[in-house]
């Protein structure tokens, strides 16, 4: 009977959430057509994730960085419970990670992975609105406007890039969340919320405009959800493991008080209920663009992997050659900073499982261990806690 109860409830979650999918606002990802170059190399005689080993997880230090109006409006109340909320579902999944596809075997799987949230805010409207920077350049409306999510690539958004660039220096190394929105679409929600009134239709951008009056029409459309880089070399001085995630303000505000405008089908449903579905999907829409940094890989369709481009296909689930990635690049990349070394208690060793010679530096959160009959040579730099 518990596994009955375990299996209805797994159901119930997947229901929730592809039922939804088709009517939220975007919240897909941007970095497909970033096309990013990885480097994989080295370290073949190390494994890095043991599946079957008894160990405590790496925790990992993650900042949710909330970009708001000047007047410190505009965005989440940092000391929301949501955010310690977002904070176990996300964990929840990195432990409970859930084959439903059924394309390997040993699932439910956990990572050895955790993520521990604290909150920022960053005052600065110029750093917070991508519509009106996309609209003051004047940006195509035929193009999707990914520049303004993913302002690394091939954008003079310089407001944003400034205000990640100094935070990202202030909390050297660690993980960041960015949240922006499109202050059109906000200030419309809130003076209706403020007013008492409701909108007489769906907001609808120009970008999202043009793809309804010129369908099918390639690279155009809205926003995505959400946008991220890969990991840079070990010793790397640029502490840019950063995320852009755009619209999840505005989202609640329109699941919270008008979703029976944005999501006719569900007039009938609460406010609650819309803003769950949303809640469960914004968890894996953080884990997704996290994922292209600790994984460093772009998007895998198969199997409904965390890691899909399809989204309503997407659950929790991570291969298990991508959680060997995860480890190794937590060791071996810039990512080590993000490692949260007071909690490192009995975590998972590293192990020794064929002839290497090690000629890049690495961190050994756990035990090194050796293999009998094999042969570690170590021409660089060790780190260990």
């Amino acid at each position: 009977m518990k596994n009955l109860k375990y299996l209805i409830l797994i159901f119930c979650l997947l229901l929730n959430f592809f039922v939804q999918k088709a009517y939220s606002q975007d919240s897909s990802c941007g970095f497909e057509d970033l096309n990013p170059q990885s480097s994989l190399a080295g370290f073949s005689g190390l494994k890095f994730f043991d599946e079957n080993l008894t160990c405590n997880p790496l925790t990992l230090k993650c900042n949710f960085v909330l970009i708001r109006r000047d007047d410190g409006t505009g965005n989440f109340d940092p000391n929301s419970q949501l955010w310690s909320e977002w904070e176990n579902l996300m964990n929840y999944h990195l432990e409970h990670i859930q084959d439903v596809a059924m394309c390997s075997t040993g699932y439910p799987l956990d990572s050895k992975v955790r993520v521990s949230i604290e909150m920022h805010t960053i005052d600065n409207t110029a750093a917070w609105d991508w519509y009106a920077k996309a609209n003051a350049d004047n940006f195509p409306s035929s193009i999707r406007p990914f520049k303004y999510l993913c302002p690394r690539f091939n954008s003079n958004w310089n407001a944003l890039e400034d205000a990640m660039k100094s935070f990202e220096q202030n909390h050297f190394g660690e993980i960041n969340f960015f949240f922006t929105d499109n202050g059109e679409l906000v200030e419309l929600l809130e003076n209706h919320i403020s007013n008492g009134t409701e909108p007489t239709t769906r907001y609808i951008n120009r970008f999202e405009q043009y793809k309804i009056d010129n369908s099918p029409c390639g690279n155009c459309g809205d926003i995505a959800g959400g946008c991220s880089l890969y990991p840079q070399d070990y010793f790397s001085q640029l502490s840019e493991n950063s995320y852009v995630i755009t619209q999840r303000y505005s989202d609640y505000l329109i699941r919270n008080n008008f979703h029976e405008i944005w999501f006719p089908p569900f007039a009938n449903e609460t406010p609650e209920t819309l803003w769950s579905w949303s809640f469960y999907e914004n968890a894996l829409l953080f884990l997704h663009e996290m994922g292209h940094n600790i994984i460093e890989t772009d998007h895998h369709n198969s199997c409904n992997q965390l890691m899909t481009s399809v989204w309503y296909n997407k659950s929790s689930y991570i291969t298990k050659e991508h959680l060997e990635r995860i480890h190794k690049n937590l060791a071996t990349k810039d990512l080590h900073n993000a490692v949260d070394c007071s909690k490192l208690n009995n975590v998972c060793p590293v192990q020794v499982v064929s002839n290497e010679i090690i000629t890049e530096p690495m961190s050994v959160f756990g035990d090194l261990i050796i293999n009998e009959g094999v042969t570690l040579t170590v021409k660089s730099s060790l780190f260990f806690s």
